[in-house]
């Protein structure tokens, strides 16, 4: 009968951090998601993806070889260089695209979803291409396989 007290109060303890709720990944706002590994070329040029997420559903994106240091001050949506739309979330997907361009005379595309994870990271899947005279050119044979990490800006509180 010891021995079964025992192994109880060995195996509960087990059991409830089992059954403990586990931390819900959110999206994070106040700062920046930055790519990693970078992309390096064949000419060792490397260079990351960027996103920034606002509350109030809107996402921009930046590709840049510079570090973030040099240029996040200017990151914002109210830059019009840079390209912004709005993002979706469905319990822990994400999805968002960008279309730029005129449809008649021909535009390009990008498609993201994927997981937002725990530890402020994004797994995202991200389809890109062309579109002129009604047909769709992806620039790549197969979709894109991107983790991206939380930044938390230095004056940012969250």
């Amino acid at each position: 009968m010891r021995n079964f007290h025992l192994v109880l109060a060995l195996v509960l303890p087990l059991a409830a951090a089992a059954a403990a709720p586990k931390p819900k990944a959110a999206l994070r706002f106040g700062g920046i998601y930055e790519e990693y590994p970078a992309i390096v070329d064949e000419n060792d040029f490397e260079r990351r993806w960027y996103l920034r997420f606002y509350a109030d559903g809107t996402v921009i994106e930046k590709e840049s070889a510079t570090p973030p240091e040099k240029w996040k001050s200017k990151f914002e949506r109210e830059n019009e260089n840079i390209a912004r739309t709005t993002y979706t979330i469905t319990g822990d997907r994400l999805a968002y695209a960008f279309e730029r361009g005129d449809a008649g005379e021909g535009s390009d595309f990008k498609r993201a979803e994927g997981a937002i994870l725990p530890g402020d990271k994004l797994k995202l899947t991200i389809k890109s291409g062309f579109k002129l005279r009604g047909a769709t050119i992806t620039i790549h044979n197969r979709p894109l396989e991107k983790t991206f990490a939380f930044i938390k800006a230095k004056d940012q509180k969250n």
